[in-house]
């Protein structure tokens, strides 16, 4: 059967988010009173580690991140 490049790419993309979101949850600290620490994610060493694990060789990446306008748990419904 014929496999497009689209379906291929959204295939691995898929499972790249998948690995990366549990490795940041994983990493990612919470506290009632304070925003989640994340400035140390190392997101080159876990894109590297999936890619050697599914037989790539990463070229380069990037990423970026946002808070989506945290705020503490004890604040909100004020």
């Amino acid at each position: 059967p014929f496999v497009t490049t689209d379906a291929i790419y959204k295939f691995y993309e898929k499972e790249l988010c998948k690995y990366l979101d549990h490795e940041f949850e994983e990493y990612c600290t919470c506290d009632d009173y304070y925003q989640p620490v994340v400035e140390d994610f190392e997101l080159e060493y876990d894109v590297k580690a999936w890619a050697k694990k599914n037989g790539f060789n990463v070229i380069s990446c990037n990423g970026d991140g946002r808070d989506d306008g945290y705020e503490p748990k004890f604040r909100r419904g004020w």
